[in-house]
């Protein structure tokens, strides 16, 4: 047996820079997911409850990182 299922598109962030050389973020709006920051402090990943689709983000600290995560 074979079974088939729907893919949908690639579950990633994808990073755009303004022309105010501030950064955007954005994720597929088909797909129940939720963001995620981490700072080089080594505290761990942490929910950004604020996050909007796309989501401006201004570079003020080069170490911090974004991923997505999914219930």
């Amino acid at each position: 047996y074979v079974r088939v299922y729907n893919t949908t598109a690639p579950f990633r962030l994808a990073i755009a820079q303004t022309s105010s050389n501030n950064l955007v973020l954005t994720w597929p709006s088909n797909i129940v997911a939720h963001l995620q920051a981490q700072t080089n402090s080594g505290n761990g990943w942490y929910p950004v409850a604020s996050a909007t689709n796309p989501m401006p983000v201004n570079p003020t600290n080069a170490a911090a990182f974004f991923r997505l995560t999914t219930p």
